[in-house]
């Protein structure tokens, strides 16, 4: 998540800062918005367990690169329907409280669903080895050093397809 969420912040304050000035929205939406597509599209396409930790972070970057072109218009058509100071500040304030929930609910919705279908796969695959719950939370986690640094060489293949099951649930 760190490529995703450091480019998309990083896109945010840049396009942010310069939409105003080049007032070309409809360009970088589009841009923005094909960014986002076609990148998510070759992610969704090439998830699985054999693919290498730096393509799905430099996808996941593109993402948030695509996402960071479109996060400000709202401000910016905000800005040039009202007139006003005072609207002006009320609607950047409405639109930013708006964003900011939508985007929490959004990250709360996809954890739980990750963990709970991660803990619904992940027992059955590794029920050979007697792990406990904390083990098997910590291995969906990708940190638990007993599962995936242990001596059963078996486990990695195993445990990283039902990891990346519940993944797959997000792609379109």
């Amino acid at each position: 998540m760190l490529p995703f969420i450091l480019t998309f912040i990083v896109t945010v304050l840049i396009v942010g800062a310069f939409l105003s000035k080049i007032k070309q929205y409809g360009v970088i939406y589009v841009v923005g918005g094909a960014t986002t597509l076609a990148s998510g599209t070759a992610l969704a396409i090439i998830l699985d367990s054999e693919v290498s930790e730096s393509k799905v972070m430099g996808l996941t970057a593109l993402i948030g690169i695509g996402l960071g072109f479109q996060f400000q218009h709202g401000n910016a058509i905000s800005n040039t329907i009202n007139k006003t100071l005072r609207d002006r500040v009320e609607s950047a304030a409405l639109l930013n409280m708006s964003l900011m929930g939508g985007i929490s609910t959004a990250l709360i919705m996809a954890g739980a669903i990750y963990e709970n279908r991660g803990m619904a796969l992940l027992p059955s695959t590794l029920e050979a080895f007697h792990y406990d719950d904390k083990t098997i939370r910590e291995a969906l986690a990708g940190v638990s050093p007993t599962v995936w640094e242990g001596a059963e060489t078996n486990i990695t293949a195993y445990g990283r397809m039902r990891q990346l099951k519940p993944s797959l649930l997000f792609s379109i």
